[in-house]
């Protein structure tokens, strides 16, 4: 599972632009910060005073309101680090980009994306080769689970 969620998390996190103005914490605590959660992608411009706080999620499309909810959760969950950077005066965007486990894609990730500042023509790239590592990551889980043989290594 650690690999199908690292797997959309490359994806995004190389496509963020890279300045003297921004700081790109990835799967790290953040210094001054009372909390020792670790979100995927914490993106800073100093020079806007924008914080951008990510947590890539993929949950089970179980139900209709799977998505929401998992996005709600993580919102929650890193809403104490987005209090943090509110009360030194950053703008701050706290939000999750999520996947079904099954491949199903989430059109409320469009804001993150934009977010981010990925080209549309990436991005549309980008979507279509998410769903395929979550896809063919799944099937690894799924195959292990029943015959106990990784597909991929």
């Amino acid at each position: 599972m650690t690999r199908r969620h690292n797997a959309v998390l490359d994806r995004l996190t190389c496509t963020i632009p890279k300045g003297n103005d921004h700081k790109l914490f990835i799967n790290q605590s953040i210094r001054d910060c009372d909390s020792s959660l670790r979100p995927d992608i914490v993106w800073i411009d100093e020079k806007t005073k924008n914080v951008t706080i990510l947590d890539v999620t993929i949950p089970f499309e179980g139900s209709t309101t799977s998505f929401q909810e998992a996005r709600k959760r993580k919102q929650d969950k890193y809403g104490e680090i987005e209090t943090h950077f509110k009360a030194q005066g950053y703008k701050t965007f706290n939000n999750a980009f999520v996947i079904g486990s099954l491949g199903s894609y989430d059109a409320a990730n469009e804001v993150c994306i934009k977010r981010l500042r990925i080209s549309h023509k990436y991005a549309t790239l980008m979507k279509r080769l998410m769903v395929s590592d979550v896809i063919r990551w799944s099937r690894d889980i799924y195959t292990k689970h029943v015959t106990g043989i990784r597909q991929y290594h």
